[in-house]
């Protein structure tokens, strides 16, 4: 990785997911991630790279970009899937996602990476589950 231009990874997990797909169905689930891609799509900017990482979760590479700025995005992103509705599955469905977000450091390799937004996405886990 080139320690001349900053580079992220974010790591974002679907919050309850498992509790969507008992609750509402595997459909209504296949629903909620293609929805969260989407709101994913329309926040990143033309040079990120989004991607299903499987299950619920998601990454975000972001090349040429800070940590700040990459919390940023992904606020934006968080905020666009808290806004999203389902009527169709269910009035007071709500879904949100946690993130974990890694800036590379020299000598990183990918797995370095993924390692430190996939801890940083428990530890807000973790808080959230605290509250």
């Amino acid at each position: 990785m080139n320690p001349h231009q900053p580079l992220c990874l974010a790591l974002l997990d679907l919050d309850n997911f498992k509790q969507i797909n008992d609750r509402h169905s595997h459909a209504a689930g296949d629903e909620v991630l293609k929805a969260v891609a989407q709101a994913m799509k329309s926040v990143v900017r033309d040079s990120d790279l989004p991607a299903r990482f499987g299950g619920d979760e998601f990454v975000v590479l972001f090349p040429q970009t800070d940590a700040e700025t990459a919390r940023q995005i992904c606020d934006r992103i968080q905020a666009q899937v808290r806004q999203l509705r389902w009527p169709r599955l269910s009035a007071e469905l709500e879904v949100a996602l946690s993130v974990g977000i890694a800036q590379a450091a020299a000598g990183d390799t990918p797995a370095d990476l993924l390692h430190r937004s996939d801890e940083a996405m428990f530890r807000q886990k973790a808080a959230l589950a605290r509250r």
